[in-house]
């Protein structure tokens, strides 16, 4: 095969990038500087992109040469198994050592294997970041009750009050409620702007997701908002329960 003209298949990034969306099959390459005289290769096929340098490294434009026309050493090779793959990697070796016993294989792993090794670093950073943040949101739920719970019991005469000229529970469970709330809406308002502006600084930490995604932006904001929610409810249904005659006798 060495005699016939050389080929090539290239990647869809590599089409897209230097072809336009024009038809790359037919068309020829040549690698090296304008100036060598390296021969022309012949495009016969376009490929699907793989990720060759992580999960969170983009696609680089690539080419694949038939090994019969172009060797290289040391080489990698995939295998395909619907079975058990360290079934698999033994039949590998046996058949490698049939053919050659002084060829041994190294580095033999899964594809599973490969993956997680690539995304260790960045999952340990997830769990990290990810362990902050609960932190955070279970001190920002416990500051939430416990600044609601110091204002119910300061103001419980006024709550009595309310309760015996005819305030409906409910109205007052509303009412604190809703004071609560408000400085936790301001915050994630707040929150999420400043969110989106510091995105950049995390770019090296996502892959398959841009920095402002509004799915996770929305769904934060829903969990903080359950969680102050939770934590108002509390302190507002103690201020539903005030005796008008003790909070009166108290003052």
């Amino acid at each position: 095969m060495r005699e016939q003209p050389p080929v090539t298949l290239v990647n869809e990034t590599l089409a897209r990038k230097y072809f336009r969306g024009a038809e790359a099959i037919g068309k020829r390459l040549k690698f090296g500087r304008p100036q060598d005289t390296g021969p022309w290769v012949t495009i016969v096929g376009i490929v699907a992109d793989q990720k060759q340098d992580g999960m969170d490294k983009p696609v680089e434009p690539e080419v694949y040469t038939p090994l019969a026309q172009k060797g290289q050493n040391p080489m990698t090779f995939v295998m395909r198994t619907s079975g058990d793959p360290e079934a698999a990697i033994a039949a590998a070796r046996r058949a490698v050592h049939d053919v050659d016993k002084d060829v041994a294989l190294t580095a033999v792993s899964t594809l599973s294997d490969v993956v997680r090794a690539s995304m260790g670093d960045h999952r340990f950073r997830t769990l990290l970041l990810s362990g902050f943040a609960v932190v955070a949101l279970l001190l920002a739920a416990i500051g939430i009750y416990g600044v609601l719970a110091y204002v119910v019991t300061q103001r419980s005469r006024e709550l009595g009050v309310r309760l015996a000229l005819g305030a409906r529970p409910r109205a007052l469970f509303a009412m604190v409620v809703a004071q609560g709330m408000r400085p936790v809406i301001a915050g994630s308002i707040v929150g999420l702007a400043a969110a989106a502006a510091v995105t950049s600084l995390m770019k090296t930490l996502l892959f398959g997701v841009e920095p402002i995604d509004p799915p996770t932006y929305v769904l934060t904001a829903a969990a903080l908002a359950a969680v102050a929610l939770a934590a108002c409810a509390l302190p507002a249904l103690r201020a539903t329960r005030v005796d008008p005659l003790v909070a009166l006798r108290e003052d």
